[in-house]
């Protein structure tokens, strides 16, 4: 049993290990031009890979991954949209991502015409302003820990 399960976790590494050597290539053909965010992540949430889509979408927010992350799999929907928009993912990358998110959650997901008229309402400059706060925040989040540790030492 203990080496069926060593199997296990070595395969699942190895598997992990070839999935971030794909994003990081991907992140690459990205910004080279060879490839678009949008079908990139759209490719990659079909995939159920939702750490490699918040990977993705984490660099070119130029957020923390673990946040991307926590954003899109635990965040109100209307976070998740304008964190889209200000990407300027389609409609079908958005929708890919949130059955992913549903999947991960263990709930059935429906498509909503009424989801897709609040992603296609949210304003563009309104979705990068509220990206740009969030990393404002998190670098003053980030810089608050430091001065509470180094206060501590």
């Amino acid at each position: 049993m203990i080496q069926a399960l060593r199997q296990r976790f070595t395969a699942a590494l190895r598997i992990r290990k070839e999935d971030i050597r794909q994003v990081s290539a991907v992140i690459e053909a990205i910004r080279q031009g060879h490839a678009t965010l949008d079908d990139s992540a759209r490719k990659i949430a079909e995939s159920g890979r939702l750490l490699d889509v918040a990977t993705i979408l984490a660099t070119f927010t130029r957020l923390e991954q673990d946040h991307v992350f926590n954003l899109i799999y635990r965040g109100q929907l209307q976070t998740i949209l304008i964190l889209s928009r200000a990407l300027e993912l389609s409609w079908p990358t958005v929708d890919a991502m949130l059955a992913l998110r549903a999947a991960k959650q263990r709930v059935p997901y429906t498509y909503d015409a009424a989801v897709r008229r609040d992603y296609e309402a949210v304003d563009l400059a309104i979705a990068q302003r509220a990206i740009r706060f969030l990393r404002v925040r998190q670098v003053a989040s980030a810089q608050a820990g430091q001065q509470v540790q180094a206060g501590a030492a």
